[in-house]
């Protein structure tokens, strides 16, 4: 391979990876770090049952994480297969899950940054 060719491939490669692991822009092809701000959850901060620790960078990705933790296990745990009953009969309920975005972003917000 020539000298240069392969730079389109890993560019590619690098903005796959970098946008599938955390949140970064592009500006003149250089990426730039958007945020470094992980925070540290547990289930139970999150209205689950379990001290299981997670790690986002966002609230929407916070969520994201929860949600699969929750009903990969509840597959096997009923006190999770409980909780994702919970968290979907809040999801369907507008005032509910108002309330219960408005307390987790204060959960969020008050979590340290690590």
């Amino acid at each position: 391979m020539r000298e240069g060719k392969w730079l389109p491939f890993l560019d590619a490669a690098m903005r796959a990876l970098l946008r599938k692991k955390s949140s970064v822009y592009a500006s003149y092809g250089v990426f730039l770090p958007h945020s470094f701000s992980m925070k540290r959850l547990t289930c139970k901060q999150i209205g689950g049952v379990c001290n299981t620790v997670l790690e986002a960078e966002t609230p929407g990705e916070m969520t994201k994480v929860a949600s699969e933790h929750i009903l990969e296990q509840a597959k096997r745990d009923p006190a999770h297969k409980e909780s994702a009953k919970e968290m979907e009969a809040i999801y369907n309920d507008e005032e509910r899950h108002e309330q219960w975005k408005k307390d987790f972003q204060e959960t969020w917000d008050n979590a340290p940054t690590i």
